[in-house]
């Protein structure tokens, strides 16, 4: 063997070594974490930490100064293993730099970041465990930048963002593990941006938001397994967004002396919500063990006692003739059909009260299916609580 070809192969050796070597660093780095307090930290990173793109610990950028203006040379991080923490950051107007981030994974904070109006910036950010807070930013109008999130595995915190005015970016997440809270907006209207939200694996809350008018843009979902809780929104008036929340993954009552646990729906001081009878909040109301509190509104959702009257959970229902409707044949061991004079909306009680469905009828002549139907006594009550009796043989 050549001395010649004997230095080379050693060389090729220690090429291959220092390749794995800065591989190596290149994909973990910084167990214990950083913290940035000035834009000078932040512009030396790439330096002090070459190829560092798998950060193990904390990433943390505190500014009481007002001299961090950017985040660019953040670049090449492109995972967090700790917490991210943003906090004032007065003089800090995007968040580009983050623009490589996929994963935190000890969760995100954004508390007092004034300047920035979106989150553009987070791009790339698809798995954020276990918060996401986004808290007294002042001049955010959207959370845009958050569109490769499909689901938070923690809560969702939304907070004092005095001028936000929507949800939107975060129409692809799916599910929130624990609580999604929307606290103390002026701005906000509605709830649009979260159109895809189907779970909720704690509690909804919504409270003192003294713009919102309603809560369009969760009309898709469908589970909430630890309660809903509105109160205080001052001009929040229709909440039929809530009506497809199965009554099933509400919690029953429990008086276990925590709070709010084991309320199914707690609404409180809603001035302006009159109409909690809905299909959805009905049902659970007729659930055995079912806990709810309704304080403070007019109408159905004045108390407690309005709501299970306006859901008509009573079991004297009385019959009354002079309807704008007519049944046939009745008695019937079949479909029935109902002839309506006008357009209008009729529900389906059993003799106990419960109810069974609630229907928009047009105006003629109706085909009605029993299929689901056990034989016994019915009522078709009409929207001024008036009765006819439909007996099924």
């Amino acid at each position: 063997m050549s001395k010649t070809f004997l230095t080379k192969s050693i060389l090729g050796v220690l090429f291959i070594i220092n390749l794995m070597s800065l591989s190596t660093f290149a994909q973990t780095c910084l167990p214990n974490g950083i913290t940035f307090n000035s834009q000078t930290e932040i512009d030396d990173f790439p330096n002090d930490y070459p190829g560092c793109s798998q950060v193990l610990g904390e990433v943390r950028v505190f500014d009481f100064s007002g001299d961090v203006k950017n985040l660019d040379s953040l670049a090449q991080i492109n995972s967090i293993g700790g917490e991210l923490f943003m906090f004032v950051l007065d003089s800090l107007q995007s968040i580009q730099g983050l623009q490589n981030l996929d994963s935190v994974k000890g969760g995100l904070r954004m508390i007092n970041v004034s300047g920035i109006q979106d989150l553009q910036g987070l791009n790339s950010l698809k798995y954020v465990s276990p918060h996401l807070e986004i808290s007294r930013v002042d001049h955010l109008i959207s959370l845009s930048g958050l569109d490769q999130l499909n689901r938070i595995d923690g809560n969702l915190i939304i907070d004092h963002n005095a001028n936000l005015k929507s949800l939107s970016g975060l129409e692809n997440v799916v599910s929130i593990r624990d609580t999604l809270e929307i606290t103390w907006h002026d701005s906000l209207l509605n709830l649009n941006g979260l159109n895809g939200l189907k779970t909720i694996g704690g509690r909804l809350m919504i409270e003192s938001n003294d713009g919102l008018l309603s809560l369009d843009g969760i009309d898709s979902l469908n589970h909430v397994y630890d309660g809903i809780l509105i109160a205080y929104n001052d001009y929040l008036s229709d909440i039929q967004a809530l009506d497809n929340i199965s009554p099933d993954s509400l919690p029953p009552f429990t008086n276990s002396g925590t709070g709010l646990s084991g309320w199914g729906y707690y609404f409180h001081h809603n001035d302006s919500i009159s109409h909690c009878d809905l299909n959805g909040i009905c049902d659970y109301v007729q659930t055995p063990n079912s806990g709810y509190l309704i304080a403070g509104g007019t109408g159905s959702c004045t108390h407690n006692g309005a709501l299970e009257s306006s859901c008509f959970l009573v079991t004297n229902i009385v019959e009354d003739n002079e309807n704008d409707y007519f049944i046939f044949p009745n008695p019937t061991s079949d479909d029935f059909y109902l002839d309506l004079v006008v357009l209008q909306a009729l529900e389906l009680r059993n003799a106990h009260g419960q109810r069974i469905w609630r229907r928009q009828f047009n105006k003629g002549l109706n085909h009605i299916s029993t299929e689901h139907l056990d034989p016994g006594i019915y009522f078709l009550i009409n929207s001024a609580g008036r009765a006819s009796k439909l007996v099924i043989q």
